[in-house]
This record gives structure tokens, sequence and C-alpha cells, in this order.
């Protein structure tokens, strides 16, 4: 738990090379280390300093040596038995660690937010949204950074927000109604109530998942506030069949082909893509690759509007060091997605072409 499972590496600290598949004719022995990144979800105890009064918890730090890419904070709503209704800060003593976080989940027992709580968090691929408790009645002057959208049911006369409550350009969206979201995966359909969701990654035999899409076709965020105003919200799963050299969908590229296809963010880590050259191990090839933001398919309604995001790569380096874009000898593994958006945080979907021509 707290990890994401990237993969089987020659080395045991991950520097090697990423093997997907034993590449054809291989007879010797191999030795491959289990990859993990941490993957952190903060909702525990453990993960916050605090103070603890007669009746009450106050939330005065948060340990972030621990947190991964993309963290998830989810304040407790309760801690030794008390209800916790303010947060002070995030910070762990003077450190002043900055966190990359895709979202910030506040318990309905939260009446007050400090100045500068939140201040020193940096948003993980472009805005964080966040929902206030109904709870939540007094805000402090920068308590949010830039880049956050605030969501509060209360009406302006009901919450006390300082007027220097947010930074750059963060919002404050009040009298907010949230929705419910229908989720529909083809066979049957779920409906999840609360306002703020973390949606699922249904399974699907001999399938991979690829994302939400919303009643225009475009992908949501996983971490996913709806803005309808109390309407519903329907979701559909997405799914591509699963090939067969091993974890994700697998894309065969021939010579003289160009393939193009879409790559899921790394919040949906199963969607990993892998590409089988078909050639023979020891060809010597050149791989054009093109990538882009897939706009025209991601939701900026609901927040896929990343401003700092890794593109996929599907290039690799041979053995004497040649990249394959300008030429190198394919090994016949299976090159992979994983690498770039675990590492770097892809949170957007991406269109890459490829083209494959033989040297």
């Amino acid at each position: 738990p707290g990890y994401r499972f990237l993969g089987w590496n020659d080395r045991a600290d991950g520097t090697g090379q990423f093997y997907f598949v034993i590449p054809s004719g291989r007879t010797e022995d191999l030795t491959l280390y289990a990859i993990w990144q941490s993957c952190t979800v903060s909702g525990s105890a453990e993960d916050f300093e605090i103070e603890v009064g007669d009746t009450y918890v106050i939330i005065t730090g948060y340990d972030a040596s621990e947190a991964g890419e993309n963290t998830d904070i989810v304040v407790p709503s309760e801690i030794e038995g008390k209800p916790v209704t303010d947060v002070q800060g995030l910070l762990v003593g003077n450190s002043h660690a900055y966190v990359t976080v895709r979202s910030v989940t506040l318990p309905d027992t939260l009446e007050s937010i400090e100045p500068y709580a939140l201040g020193n968090i940096t948003p993980g691929g472009g805005e964080v949204r966040i929902l206030l408790p109904r709870s939540v009645k007094k805000v402090g002057r920068h308590a949010f950074p830039a880049n956050y959208y605030v969501y509060t049911p209360l009406s302006k006369d009901e919450v006390s927000f300082d007027a220097e409550c947010m930074e750059g350009s963060s919002t404050v969206v009040f009298d907010f109604a949230p929705s419910d979201v229908v989720l529909s995966d083809g066979e049957e359909s779920t409906r999840l109530t609360g306002g703020q969701y973390f949606l699922p990654a249904p399974e699907k035999p001999g399938h991979v998942f690829m994302g939400w899409q919303d009643d225009e076709g475009k992908f949501v965020p996983r971490m996913f506030l709806p803005s309808r105003e109390g309407e519903d919200v329907r979701l559909t799963a997405v799914w591509e069949e699963k090939g067969d050299a091993g974890e994700g969908r697998t894309l065969l590229l021939k010579e003289g082909e160009t393939l193009t296809f879409l790559v899921a963010p790394d919040t949906y880590p199963d969607s990993v893509t892998l590409l089988l050259l078909d050639v023979p191990a020891g060809t010597r090839v050149r791989l054009t690759e093109t990538v882009s933001r897939a706009g025209d398919v991601m939701c900026a309604e609901f927040g896929i509007k990343p401003q700092y995001d890794a593109s996929p790569s599907f290039g690799f380096i041979d053995a004497e060091r040649n990249s394959s874009s300008r030429g190198a000898v394919y090994d016949g593994s299976a090159l992979s997605s994983r690498e770039t958006n675990t590492a770097y945080s892809q949170t957007a979907y991406f269109r890459v072409t490829l083209r494959l021509e033989v040297l």
C-alpha cells in the first residue's frame, strides 16, 4: 500500500533497463528487480502534526517526507476521538518542504482554515480544486496558493473569506451546488454522492481502462469535482483491448507504417502503452515520433488543463548509445510510455504519431 509498481528492471536501484517482455531468443539467466514509486494518499493521523485540546484537534503540520508525485492529502475528521476543527498549516516545522499535490479533501468537522494554511502546497499538473465543507465559516489570508479553485456551498454572507485569501490566479466559487456522478461501465451504473470524487479504475477481462468520458465524449480528471450546479454528471468508462506482451495495451508498429494513438495519464497506471516493433532483434531502425497534447479529448470544464507535464516518449538508446531518432539497434523488447509517465508525472492525454524505418 502507498506504492505504485513501475515494472521490472535489471538493476536494483531502477537505473538499468526495464523489461516488459523477455527479448526473443534470449537463453541466459536474467535477474530482475521490482521497482516501486511512492504514491501517497495521506489520510491517517501519522501524516499530520497536531495540537489536541479538550474537545478539538488542530492540524498544525503535514509530514511531506514520504509524499510522492501527485499526492492526495485527505485531512481526517477525527484524531484521538476528537473532531478536527481547524487547519493552521501544512508545513512541517521550519522545513518549508514543497509538496506536489493533486487534491486536498477536507472533513465536514472543519470550522476554519488559518492564514497561509495551504500556502506551501504546489499543485501537480495544473489546477487543484477544493470543495469546502459547509461547516467551514472562516478562511484566512493567503490560505491557498495560485492555481487553486475553491468551492463553497455557502454564500458570501455566510462564510468569512479574508480579502487576501487567494493568491495569484486562484478563484473562489460561492453558492456551489455539488453534483452527483453516475458512472456507467457498459454493464451497470453506479451513483456517487458527496460533491468531490476520486474516480475508480474498474477492471474488465482482456481490456485496459483508459479513463472516464463525459456526455460530450471528453475525458475528465480522476480527482473530479463536477461543477454543474446540482445536475447529475454522467460518465462512461472507456476501454482498449489488452495485448499479449504483458501489462497494459500493446501496439505493433510495422516497417514503413505510421501509427497514431492516445496515451492516457499516469493517474490510471494500468493504462500503460507498450509498443513492439515488427522487426527482428538486432535490426537498425529509425523511429520518428510526434507528440502533442490531445486537447480535443480533454474536458477543460472539469479541470484537465495541465500547465506542467511530461509527454510520453517511445524512443530508445541502444547499447552503443545511439538514439532511435537518428538510428539505433532494436533489441526486440517492448517500448513503454510508463517510464516517462511515472517519473515526470504525465497528467494529460497525449496523441502520439510514430513511423518506423529500417536502415
